[in-house]
């Protein structure tokens, strides 16, 4: 049994390619430019660090979305200061009215009563008109009798007077 040596090659560079095409001269120059064009892309794509650039872009992302959690962070805690600046106000306003309110009971309690007081008052004051106008009723009657007996008696008097003054034919002052 034999071992063999597996015999690494040396790595080629992108120099070390262009230069092999460009002594190789068995390539016509169609194939040579696009062979060219390959290498170029696949020096390229191995160049190029993929790994970093995913890294740079997840890092990128994890700091938007890091920058997104602080200003919803942030919005949220204007939001809710917002909230509280207004529930303060209406606290306050709320506390106004009711206190309004309260001024108001105390206002209606006091004309209620007074109303009724004064409806109360009415009543009496009513009834008392009443008699009162039953009272003047009777004494208009009574006026008018006495005004019927005082025209009697003027006529009456009226009657001496006259019988006087025809006894001393001489008429009276």
């Amino acid at each position: 049994m034999t071992e063999e040596k597996k015999v690494e090659e040396p790595k080629t560079t992108f120099f070390d390619l262009i230069s092999n095409i460009l002594r190789n001269e068995k390539l016509p120059p169609i194939s040579l430019g696009i062979s060219t064009i390959i290498i170029v892309i696949s020096f390229l794509l191995n160049t190029i660090n993929f790994d970093g650039i995913i890294q740079n872009k997840m890092d990128n992302d994890r700091q938007i979305a890091l920058q997104i959690q602080t200003d919803k962070t942030t919005n949220e805690a204007t939001v809710i200061n917002a909230i509280s600046e207004l529930n303060k106000d209406l606290n306050t306003r709320l506390e106004d009215v009711l206190e309004r309110c309260s001024e108001q009971a105390i206002i209606n309690y006091q004309l209620t009563t007074d109303n009724t007081r004064l409806n109360s008052e009415i009543t009496v004051l009513k009834e008392e008109n009443s008699t009162l106008s039953e009272q003047l009723r009777i004494l208009l009657e009574e006026n008018n009798k006495l005004q019927k007996q005082v025209s009697e008696l003027h006529t009456q008097v009226e009657s001496i007077m006259q019988s006087l003054e025809a006894a001393k034919g001489t008429p009276l002052p």
